[in-house]
């Protein structure tokens, strides 16, 4: 069977760009039995792997790695060697044979098909990786090819982060911008099929380091995932996700604010004297100027959290989220130097007891759920309001 499945992968390559586990056929391809492959119209190639062959695929792929692991080991020389321990790789693709290569990549393909979080199978790859006897734009696309199965494999994210790390470092700054928006796309298409994808958006938040501090990228990654946010509104991982944009824009249009929103959005509550320490550090005409500008673009992000908590107010994550906003709008207003920190919570209270408050009447558990959540926030804001009048410097 692995040898079919080898054969498969030589004959299409990079077209083949997704596959399943599909039930037994009464007539399967002859060509590739016990596989099923489709040609779509588009030229791409749909691979499916029966139910009941994937027990036996999976243990014979699983012998056939460990069993190339250890030719590997035994035929590396001493100095190759990253260690003494026969569980060692070697260091260089040379010190092995072509049919050991072969054999390593194909069988810790097969694997890392029916369990991506096979770590033996995934050091494998980056050994094959490191000694140059995979490519890495050939590994992406077998990656891509993992994820249509795996979405939420941890181990699978890890390796391509191992792969684009390298990649990024010859790039190009054209390439590798190009690049950085497609694995954004990726990571999109990923949290369309897969709500809460944690492994996604951690990801999707490494990205987001590596283009800190491009503002092109940085606004055009804002704008992606305010809409993607305004589309699946349940979503908390991309709440979260949204937030640390808004604060990674304004780190890099406003460099004198980004110690005051030091701690990655936290809402552990800064007390006077961190403030004031804040505000010494600074310039205070340009740490004022800076913060003005940024709470005029920081009241869009409440207008629009607004616009979603009127529409969605038994919604748990916007609750959260407008929690964070208004949080840095207090910071943001102290910095000012307008002492405006106490009007924007009161005008903040008024809307929340308007705009969030439930619509319908009676007992409905929508009803129930709104007045629940509205009732914290509310509380909330008190006690932000207590807190926020020792920051009057």
């Amino acid at each position: 069977m692995l040898d079919v499945l080898n054969a498969i992968f030589d004959r299409f390559g990079s077209k083949l760009d997704e596959f399943d586990l599909v039930p037994v056929l009464s007539e399967a391809d002859a060509e590739f039995h016990p596989f099923v492959v489709a040609v779509t119209p588009e030229n791409s190639v749909k691979l499916g792997i029966p139910f009941q062959i994937v027990p036996a695929l999976y243990t014979e792929a699983s012998r056939g790695l460990i069993e190339a692991k250890q030719q590997s080991a035994s035929q590396a020389t001493s100095a190759a060697r990253s260690s003494s321990s026969s569980s060692s790789w070697p260091e260089h693709a040379a010190d092995l044979n072509s049919e050991i290569v072969r054999k390593l990549q194909a069988t810790s393909r097969a694997v890392l098909m029916i369990n991506a979080e096979n770590y033996t199978a995934w050091n494998a790859r980056k050994f094959l990786l490191t000694a140059k006897a995979v490519a890495l734009q050939d590994e992406l696309l077998f990656l891509a090819l993992v994820f249509r199965k795996h979405p939420k494999s941890g181990e699978a994210f890890a390796h391509r982060r191992f792969v684009l790390q390298r990649l990024l470092i010859n790039d190009p700054p054209a390439i590798k911008q190009t690049r950085l928006a497609e694995e954004f796309a990726i990571c999109t298409t990923v949290a369309n099929s897969y709500a809460s994808n944690y492994f996604s958006w951690s990801h999707r938040t490494w990205l987001l380091e590596q283009v800190a501090s491009d503002k092109d990228m940085v606004n055009t990654e804002l704008e992606t995932i305010k809409a993607w946010t305004a589309q699946h509104p349940q979503d908390h991982s991309g709440c979260h996700y949204l937030q640390q944009v808004l604060l990674a824009r304004l780190r890099t249009r406003w460099p004198v604010l980004s110690e005051l929103f030091a701690g990655e959005g936290s809402l552990a509550l800064k007390n006077a004297k961190q403030v004031a320490a804040l505000l010494s550090n600074a310039n205070c005409n340009d740490l004022a100027v800076a913060a003005t500008a940024a709470l005029t673009e920081w009241r869009e992000a409440l207008n629009e959290s607004a616009a979603l908590l009127e529409l969605h107010a038994d919604n748990e994550a916007l609750f959260h989220h407008r929690r964070f906003l208004v949080y840095h709008a207090s910071l943001l207003a102290v910095a000012t130097g307008i002492q405006a920190s106490t009007e924007l919570l009161q005008q903040e209270t008024t809307l929340a007891q308007t705009q969030f408050a439930p619509r319908s009447f009676g007992s409905t558990p929508s009803a129930a759920q709104r007045s629940r959540l509205l009732s914290d926030y509310l509380s909330w804001l008190s006690s932000l309001h207590q807190h926020t009048a020792d920051w009057k410097l």
